[in-house]
């Protein structure tokens, strides 16, 4: 009957097989041989399915498959099957630990337990297994390869295994005899203890005695070998030592010797494990131990307390005014520094009396003395430094107003010490000590201030290093004695030698120009407020008339739900009482108005521009209304920094006040002033020129006086300037261009450039730079950005203006007058009056194509889409070409 079976229905007959005639031998053998090959089959599926094992889960799958043949039915297939599955798993299986754990193998190699493969608690199985001797050699195997420590951990959590313990920690209980009397592992950790004992090196003992697993170690190991300690160890360590001598001299060693020690850290260690008069003794050392930077961060932190003299004076003189500052309140509040102990260690610096031979030393020293100005005790302590009889204290001192007189001879000498900003200030305290008659200050005496010290200035590095020089100083004084001399101030090319001047072997030095002009706040524009709280008008009745005065009760006002309401007006009370003092006043109740006789004509007009009512009377309604104009600063001028608005002959036309004509509008209010004394610190130029008795008014050609002319001409040219010195660098290299030569007869003014250095691209290539010919736009004509137009004349680049047919007849009338060459071209160009401004004609400034007329006095290229809009300028073209395409446009326009 077997031969009818395959060997897939084997596994079913399993659970008959209590049924069949087993003394059938011949049936047995051929059920044997079924059975046989179904295993061999399936064991080959479970080599394919895991060929090696790594874990009991692996081992698991082999011996599982024993269940299934009903091995306790045949015995001949039972030996067969155990045979061959633990052949398998031995071959397959290279974990020795595994085949011996589940009775596989021979006792492995001890060095197996400790690959770190191996697992902790696998490692404390086999270990209970072993005797003690076995025991103690895995123990001293595994302390070889991971450390003592890594050995007294697998002790402690064999012991926690064998005696069921919890929360056990070895090291509390090492060396508690009475603990161990009934504890399983005795005999080994004292073994281990032994062995520990002789075969550790002082390193490994000090590290097991920081972490309480090591009895007793000598001071000397200690301090020897502290540095190998990590921080949790070290105050393990400290928590162990008993005399507090130690702790310090275990302290100092680790800051002496630790670079990486945070320091802070372990002065909070010495203040949680020393006394008192032993954090003094460390303290102490530490101080001594430490360089003065490393202890003044400890002191500023207040870990330490020796106020650390030294650092403290390095510190001040190595910091700016305001980091010193800083600083020393810092201490203050942190009460790490008196206010008496600040003073007398920036005493102590001054005392030094260096020899002050560059800016460098004498911003220290004024530094110094700026700190002692800000004391509590100024008063006392300043005529402690007057003892010392320094020239430069002195004047430190009388800058800073602490002393009434001073030298100006020294001063005139040493003046180029102080810093511009400080410069610009003793300038005009000169010029307040002049207008109080406490001091004869004339132009000659400030020609007389060094400005400018070229040795000093190589040996200072940092004033070298200047961003931006400051002219003000030397202009001013320039233009001062220039005016005294000539009644004028500088012209352009004067200001560009000024600029060159102070140039000192730094061709890419950045200037700065102003500090004694007014700041520009921008137009104050003049604005009509129509929104009023009534209206006056005239009634005529017979051949006279009144005053009508009229103002709402309230209003109608509907809500978002369409429903009206009625609002009162919330200061119709308080002007019904204010027209009830209107002298002659009469309530009409048919037309619902206030009377006012005619001849309180004044009273109502006053009441009118108190309470902002509407005059509407026969005129100008905005002649009439001037009480409703508001005023506002707007945006400044194109181009405009200082104020140069010039107060205009007569008031204007419709407000009837006065307004300075500034950049071809009107400005209600100018930003120039005239300082009293105790404002000296804002004193302007024509401040100065007011001091020395100079007189600035200007006639102009029609012979029209022209208050302050003289002066506003040179702040226009400030301004003028200003804009020339931005573009006055080359593109290459970014050094200062240099003049080329002069221009042809043109007085005052310098308008070819190149760059003279010679490893630069642009090495003396031409640059034209001048200002735009239109005198109301703010631009720099410059050859390296514009075209020439037709005529030869450089483009703006802002408003296109080029040239005009004045240009060339004023350089015509100029060169005849002069005797200059005169071209063929430039007369033609007179006769036939070809200045393209007159005539109406622009070209692009990037592609010098003739631009379009797109509207009047609008233009724009077609191709580089270049818009040049003139509306504004109003120019006058009484030479413009009335072109046919041009026709249609202005029939359109009118």
């Amino acid at each position: 009957m077997v031969e009818y079976f395959q060997i897939d229905d084997i596994e079913d007959l399993v659970p008959f097989l209590q049924h069949l005639d087993l003394a059938d031998k011949a049936f047995m053998q051929k059920f044997e041989t079924f059975f046989i090959k179904k295993f061999n089959r399936d064991l080959l599926g479970l080599y394919k399915a895991i060929p090696v094992i790594r874990s009991e889960s692996d081992l698991m799958k082999y011996n599982g498959t024993k269940s299934i043949y009903g091995i306790n039915y045949l015995t001949s297939v039972q030996q067969h099957v155990d045979e061959k599955i633990k052949k398998a798993i031995i071959k397959r299986c290279d974990d020795k630990v595994l085949l011996w754990e589940n009775g596989l193998g021979e006792i492995p190699n001890l060095l197996d337990l400790c690959d770190s493969t191996v697992t902790m608690q696998r490692r404390i199985n086999f270990l209970s297994k072993l005797d003690l001797i076995g025991q103690l050699e895995l123990l001293k195997l595994y302390s070889k390869q991971y450390g003592l420590l890594s050995g007294y951990s697998l002790l402690e959590r064999f012991v926690m295994n064998k005696n069921s313990l919890n929360n056990f920690a070895l090291s509390t209980q090492i060396f508690n005899q009475e603990y161990w009397i009934d504890k399983t592992g005795f005999d080994l950790l004292t073994s281990f203890n032994q062995y520990v004992e002789f075969s550790s090196d002082d390193q490994e003992k000090l590290i097991l005695y920081c972490e309480g697993l090591y009895f007793h170690i000598d001071e000397s190991i200690i301090t020897k070998n502290v540095l190998i300690l990590d921080n949790r160890q070290f105050i393990e360590l400290l928590k162990r030592v008993n005399n507090s001598k130690n702790i310090v001299a275990l302290l100092l060693v680790k800051a002496k010797n630790d670079h990486s020690i945070n320091l802070s850290w372990l002065c909070k260690l010495a203040n949680d494990y020393l006394e008192p008069r032993d954090f003094e003794l460390f303290n102490g050392e530490l101080f001594e131990l430490l360089d003065s930077e490393a202890y003044l961060n400890l002191w500023e932190s207040g870990e330490v307390y020796i106020f650390p003299k030294a650092a403290v004076v390095k510190l001040i003189h190595d910091m700016s005014y305001e980091q010193a500052t800083v600083r020393l309140d810092r201490w203050a509040i942190m009460d790490l520094f008196t206010s008496q102990e600040q003073e007398k260690i920036i005493l102590e610096c001054l005392k030094e009396q260096q020899i002050i031979t560059s800016r460098e030393t004498f911003r220290r020293q004024y530094k110094l003395i700026k700190l002692l100005h800000r004391s509590k005790d100024v008063e006392n302590v300043l005529p402690q430094l007057d003892k010392l009889n320094n020239p430069f204290y002195s004047l430190i001192l009388w800058f800073f107003g602490r002393q009434e007189t001073f030298d100006f001879e020294f001063l005139k000498n040493k003046f180029i010490y102080f810093d511009s900003s400080d410069q610009i200030k003793i300038i005009k305290r000169l010029f307040y000590l002049c207008a109080q008659g406490d001091f004869s200050l004339t132009v000659e005496k400030l020609n007389e201030i060094k400005r400018v010290d070229v040795d000093l200035y190589k040996i200072d590095t940092e004033w070298s290093n200047e961003l931006k020089w400051d002219l003000s100083i030397d202009i001013i004084i320039k233009g001062l004695v220039k005016f005294k001399q000539e009644h004028r101030f500088l012209a352009e090319s004067e200001l560009l030698a000024c600029v060159l001047e102070n140039l000192y072997g730094n061709n890419k030095r950045k200037f700065s120009l102003g500090n004694f002009f007014e700041e520009c706040s921008g137009r104050m524009v003049n604005e009509f407020n129509w929104k009023t709280k009534g209206s006056i008008t005239k009634r005529h009745f017979g051949n006279s008339f009144y005053f009508a005065i009229s103002f709402e009760v309230g209003e109608d006002e509907t809500n978002h739900y369409g429903h009206n309401y009625f609002v009162v007006n919330p200061h119709f009370k308080r002007l019904k009482e204010k027209v009830k003092e209107l002298p002659g006043r009469k309530w009409n109740s048919e037309l619902l108005h206030w009377g006012v006789p005619k001849k309180y004509e004044e009273e109502v007009y006053d009441f009118a521009k108190k309470e902002r009512f509407f005059i509407d009377l026969p005129g100008n309604k905005y002649i009439n209304n001037v009480h409703l104009v508001n005023y506002k600063r707007s945006e400044k001028p194109p181009g405009i920094k200082y104020c140069e608005g010039r107060l205009a002959n007569k008031k204007h036309d419709t407000l009837n006040r006065d307004f300075w004509w500034c950049r071809g509008g009107p400005c209600f209010e100018n930003c120039e002033t005239s300082h009293n004394p105790e404002q000296w610190e804002r004193y302007t130029l024509l401040d100065f020129c007011n001091i020395l008795g100079f007189d600035t008014d200007e006639r102009n050609k029609m012979q029209d006086l022209v208050p302050k002319g003289q002066y506003y001409k040179f702040v226009s040219l400030i301004n003028r300037f200003g804009r020339l010195l931005e573009r006055l660098y080359c593109n290459d290299c970014g050094q200062i261009l240099f003049p080329t030569d002069t221009s042809h007869f043109a007085a005052y003014t310098v308008v070819r450039f190149s760059c003279n250095n010679d490893k630069c691209g642009e090495f003396e290539k031409e640059v034209y730079l001048t200002h735009c010919l239109n005198g109301r736009c703010s631009g720099i004509i410059d050859s390296r950005i514009s075209q020439r137009c037709s005529n030869g004349l450089i483009i703006c680049d802002d408003c296109g203006t080029c040239c005009s047919h004045e240009m060339f007849k004023r350089r015509l009338e100029n060169l005849s007058l002069t005797g200059g060459y005169i071209h063929p071209e430039l007369v033609h160009a007179v006769a036939n009056n070809t200045g393209h401004l007159e005539r109406g004609e622009y070209y692009c400034y990037k592609c010098q194509k003739e631009m379009s007329v797109v509207g009047k006095d609008l233009f724009q290229c077609n191709c580089c889409y270049v818009r040049y809009d003139t509306s504004s300028y109003n120019f006058n073209r009484p030479h413009k070409l009335r072109k046919q395409k041009l026709a249609a446009i202005w029939r359109e326009d009118e």
